[in-house]
């Protein structure tokens, strides 16, 4: 099946008019999209921006992959709850990330299950929170990070505790704040400093007894943080 014989289909089995759809996919804050580029979509004569894919998938109750490869399957008893009900046009603002603890990111890396950190999509897992959907997308993760090393008491601290939106699609530049994995399976959570005389990963809180660090040969930078969120709901 193609993309526009996907959306078609399972609008029509959820009961939606193409304007009703087109009011879910519309990013927030902006227009929703029309009756007639959600037809042009079903038709084949146009095709949806890959960035409001996961808005798609969400408002039709599929998976990315689903909508994507042709695989149409909607969630069958006893599967996990919905993460987004495609009757509640309020929930369109949301989606859910992955939301780890130090020791369940640990887990999942020396595990190599690396799946634990890609955002689920069309069902529900124990650890995740809800985010705007802005946020979205493939490769970002929360985690509440441990210890002091980044807060330097300043308005930009990282206290230990916070949520952090990590995105392992990033590669890192100078003066990023940055989740490394040590070649012993240790993690770190630093700034990136790229210097004539090679990257060191920097504690910004003064009194850290290990301040700067040169990066260890076989370290590995997991992902960078783009944002300090505070005020979110874990689900």
């Amino acid at each position: 099946m193609t993309l526009g014989e996907i959306i078609r289909k399972r609008r029509e089995e959820l009961g939606l008019s193409q304007a009703e759809l087109g009011a879910r996919v519309g990013y927030p804050g902006g227009p929703a999209i029309s009756r007639q580029a959600v037809g042009y979509w079903e038709r084949g004569e146009s095709f949806p921006e890959i960035e409001r894919l996961p808005l798609i998938a969400r408002a039709l109750n599929l998976q990315i992959a689903a909508l994507v490869h042709g695989t149409v399957r909607a969630p069958s008893a006893g599967e996990p709850t919905p993460l987004y009900d495609p009757r509640t046009a309020a929930r369109s603002e949301q989606a859910q990330l992955p939301h780890l603890d130090w020791a369940a990111l640990r887990d999942a890396l020396e595990n190599e299950d690396r799946r634990r950190l890609d955002p689920p999509v069309g069902v529900a897992e124990a650890a995740t929170m809800e985010v705007p959907v802005g946020w979205y997308a493939p490769g970002r993760f929360l985690v509440r990070v441990t210890g002091d090393a980044m807060d330097d008491g300043s308005r930009d601290a990282i206290p230990d505790g916070t949520d952090v939106l990590f995105d392992a699609t990033t590669p890192p530049q100078h003066g990023d704040r940055v989740l490394v994995k040590l070649p012993d399976g240790g993690l770190l959570f630093r700034r990136y400093d790229a210097t004539a005389e090679g990257v060191h990963l920097t504690a910004t809180n003064p009194d850290h007894p290990e301040r700067i660090l040169a990066m260890p040969a076989g370290a590995e930078v997991i992902a960078v943080a783009l944002r300090v969120t505070r005020e979110l709901r874990r689900s």
